[in-house]
């Protein structure tokens, strides 16, 4: 098939977890034959059209900072990318035209509705991460209705919609997607690949690997680290990743006395060097309470045989992706004395933390990214068969 798929980022160049489902399933599809391109602002030197890891990449425009001063996603990139896809829908639409279909990424959303309205009978697949619903309103106040409505009439420009979850698939529904537009297609992750990294020699306690935005909830971390060194001292915690919370998270830690305890190593380039340091660690501490059903930061944690401590959130990870005392444990309460609680009781209880490591280990082996690409596969297919 000649497939297209159209997100604003690329990975590695932006490492997101939403492109890096699309590059781990677009590289897989590439080496079995499949004609694979790629649609995306040009964070790349050199020419504006060119291969990698057998993905034929077209740019338009330049990757923008996608968050306001107030750490919140801005309206305007997410315009300036529709504008530039509308400008190469006309100026280059045989892109576009000539793939059988297209997957597009739902975020910035309005771009959606560009490529329904220049190519209306092509068939288009929306990969889709996470529902807001309500939560526009609590995100962005009386704007967030506008948010709402787009969100709401989104799912009507695809031909079919792919849900990376369980708990995504059902709130579609909710939402009045129909049943037969829907597919779940989980997230993935490269075992084998981790395997062949060796531990880090700088171990740690507990670690977190991700973007820093305030979703993510670091700070509760942080908080239950100052809680946690009380009952163990020398306690160690390792943050990697970057973001717009990064500076106030510091500041976060140095207040409550844990920067002695807490290392942030800023976004670390290599995917083998981040996989080596968790390899490392005995406990991933994942605090997101808005993460979209399916994390690829917890099956690559539980590949490399760590743990998963989680938050129980309505729109956090499925419940279906932390089997309590297989691959994880979940926080019942959103409180930093109940996240250092789990913690604490994954790190002390004798043997606990070694049979979680090696459950964990067979736990992420049922989530291979060849799995995910035969399944957005067979989507493609019945998207195009409807089609017809």
């Amino acid at each position: 098939m000649r497939i297209l798929f159209v997100s604003e980022l690329f990975y590695p160049y932006v490492k997101g977890g939403a492109e890096k489902r699309f590059y781990e399933i677009a590289v897989r599809l590439a080496a079995q034959g499949h004609d694979v391109h790629w649609v995306a602002a040009r964070a790349w030197e050199g020419p504006a059209d060119r291969d990698l890891d057998g993905i034929h990449l077209h740019a338009i425009g330049r990757p923008q900072d996608l968050y306001a001063e107030d750490g919140k996603r801005a309206v305007w990139p997410a315009l300036r990318f529709t504008f530039f896809l509308v400008g190469a829908l006309i100026r280059r639409r045989r892109i576009f035209s000539s793939a059988e279909v297209i997957d597009s990424s739902l975020y910035p959303f309005f771009h959606c509705f560009a490529i329904r309205g220049f190519l209306p009978r092509k068939p288009m697949v929306i990969t889709w991460h996470e529902y807001w619903g309500p939560y526009w309103t609590e995100y962005l106040g009386w704007k967030g209705w506008a948010g709402r409505l787009v969100e709401r009439m989104t799912p009507w420009t695809a031909t079919r919609v792919l849900a990376v979850a369980d708990n995504v698939e059902r709130v579609l529904e909710q939402a009045g997607v129909p049943r037969r537009k829907l597919n779940i297609v989980s997230n993935g992750v490269d075992c084998g690949r981790i395997d062949a990294v060796a531990p880090s020699s700088e171990a740690c306690d507990v670690v977190y690997f991700g973007r820093l935005k305030e979703h993510k909830n670091v700070d509760l971390l942080l908080r239950a680290t100052a809680l946690m060194a009380k009952e163990m001292p020398g306690i160690r915690v390792t943050i990697i990743g970057d973001g717009p919370e990064r500076a106030r998270l510091e500041a976060l830690s140095a207040s409550l006395g844990t920067a002695g305890a807490v290392r942030f190593t800023g976004e670390i380039e290599s995917h083998d060097e981040v996989v080596a340091r968790v390899k490392g660690a005995r406990v991933f501490v994942h605090p997101s309470t808005k993460e979209g059903g399916s994390s690829i930061t917890l099956f690559e944690a539980n590949g490399c045989g760590v743990p998963v401590v989680a938050f129980r959130s309505a729109l956090g990870i499925d419940e279906a992706m932390i089997e309590e005392g297989v691959n994880g444990l979940w926080v019942e309460e959103f409180t930093p004395e109940a996240l250092a609680e789990v913690v604490l009781r994954c790190l002390a209880t004798p043997g606990l933390q070694e049979q979680l490591s090696s459950s964990s280990k067979a736990w992420a082996a049922r989530f291979d990214w060849a799995k995910s690409a035969a399944a957005s596969l067979s989507a493609y297919r019945m998207a195009t068969k409807r089609a017809r």
